[in-house]
């Protein structure tokens, strides 16, 4: 699940995930199933760890948090991905 902001979303869009605006996801929360695991992702990783917290809080327990965001992920494993 990607959480970023600011026409972000959709910039490293992949198959069955889900983009919210992070500003956005505590209305958004019933629209998530707390049973599937998720990876949460943004840019750099600090507002995925920021929506880990809430989620953990609505009780969400099946959370992975991408640590660096995409930009470690493009660096280290997917050189060919859009770093924005």
């Amino acid at each position: 699940m990607g959480v970023s902001e600011n026409g972000i979303v959709g910039a490293v869009y992949r198959a069955g995930s889900v983009e919210h605006r992070h500003h956005r996801l505590p209305q958004r929360l019933g629209e998530l199933d707390r049973d599937r695991e998720m990876v949460v992702h943004c840019k750099s990783g600090a507002r995925s760890q920021k929506a880990i917290a809430l989620l953990r809080e609505q009780g969400f327990t099946k959370l992975k948090n991408l640590q660096g965001g995409i930009l470690a992920w493009a660096e280290r494993i997917d050189p060919s991905m859009p770093k924005y």
